[in-house]
């Protein structure tokens, strides 16, 4: 005896399942795709700028959303050229401490501050010690403002 077709409520659940799974798979597919350019745009960026810190990447991400893939590589290479690598904060801070205070601050473009700290030894050591202690916060905070300039002046 033949069991011909027979549908249980299973399979019936299953494939309607399966049908509708389908029928959102062009949402699915361009959410993916969306995030694989997210991904590969990251990967781009942390190769142009390896030594990004993730605050920074998550600000430069977030202001580069409708960008096209070129606009935000230019950006990106602009943006490259105006930042202050955290390297180079703690090491002129460490310039600091033997030779002249505040070079840091000048570089970070806060004039009045570098002033102040040449004036007094680095408020006597203890303002460069804390700004050796907090030199990556000083980069990226310098780096995001610098990003925000370079977006209001419209330069992409």
């Amino acid at each position: 005896m033949a069991i011909g077709n027979i549908r249980s409520p299973f399979t019936a659940w299953a494939s309607s399942r399966f049908s509708s799974c389908f029928g959102a798979s062009s949402n699915f597919h361009t959410s993916y795709s969306n995030n694989s350019k997210k991904r590969i745009m990251q990967h781009e960026i942390f190769q142009l700028i390896p030594d990004i810190e993730p605050d920074e990447m998550a600000t430069l991400q977030a202001n580069l959303r409708g960008y096209s893939e070129e606009q935000t590589r230019n950006f990106v290479m602009a943006y490259r050229a105006r930042r202050v690598a955290p390297q180079q904060i703690l090491l002129t801070a460490l310039l600091g401490l033997v030779v002249v205070a505040g070079v840091h601050r000048f570089m970070l473009k806060q004039i009045g501050m570098g002033i102040a700290y040449v004036l007094t030894a680095g408020f006597c050591l203890i303002g460069t010690i804390i700004d050796l202690v907090n030199y990556k916060k000083l980069a990226t905070d310098h780096n995001i403002e610098e990003m925000r300039k370079m977006i209001q002046m419209g330069m992409y």
